[in-house]
């Protein structure tokens, strides 16, 4: 099995690369690259390739495939180098992170803000989608998983730029479900109830299920 994981964030990597890792599956992930959040593409292989290592000491597979998540055509040429290295793509889970400094809130929301969490976060799901799914509709299998922070469904105001994009791509998510369920594929959403703090400790919040919940 062929997983596909797009994420940013060290920690985020780690915690999804090392429960895979102990199902004994193929661990394929996608990172996105942007010098706004990491000082340079040569680093973040470092980082990638870092975790490549520490997943393979584990047993499992593992490979990465730089790309910028707001550039379709690194996203393509992810996608392609993916398909040719391990072929069929079985499942797309799809939960970038945006830095903290790019959300704004309910009285700083510009067109320019919102439309840059947009690209971020329903823009690239739609360009990624589009590169599996001919394939799993062929094939009539596939998983899609989409994990999001709470201001999706609940009110953050410090965060309503990055909420507006959020539950637009919810809202897409849950549509696109019920238009694939009799086809063989499922598509999943999930809000989690987390806060990530510079220590990596974690508070949680309860409630957590496809539609409750937050990750702020």
């Amino acid at each position: 099995m062929t997983i596909n994981v797009m994420k940013e964030g060290e920690r985020l990597y780690e915690n999804d690369g090392h429960r895979r890792s102990r199902q004994r599956i193929r661990n394929v992930n996608c990172e996105e690259v942007r010098s706004k959040w990491i000082s340079s593409s040569t680093s973040n292989d470092e980082k990638l390739n870092q975790l490549v290592v520490e997943l393979e000491h584990l047993g499992v597979e593992a490979t990465a495939f730089p790309a910028d998540i707001l550039n379709n055509g690194q996203l393509g040429l992810a996608f392609a180098a993916i398909k040719e290295k391990y072929g069929f793509i079985d499942v797309l889970e799809y939960s970038p992170v945006p830095s903290i400094g790019t959300s704004a809130a309910t009285l700083e929301v510009t067109e320019e803000n919102a439309l840059y969490q947009f690209q971020f976060h329903v823009l690239g799901a739609i360009t990624s989608i589009r590169q599996v799914l001919p394939n799993m509709l062929e094939k009539q299998s596939g998983v899609l998983l989409f994990t999001t922070g709470g201001a999706a469904i609940y009110p953050v105001p410090m965060m309503v730029s990055v909420g507006i994009a959020m539950s637009g791509l919810r809202n897409y998510i849950l549509n696109l479900n019920s238009e694939l369920k009799d086809k063989g594929i499922y598509a999943g959403y999930l809000s989690i109830g987390i806060w990530m703090q510079s220590n990596h400790h974690l508070r949680y919040n309860s409630g957590i299920d496809h539609q409750k919940g937050s990750r702020f």
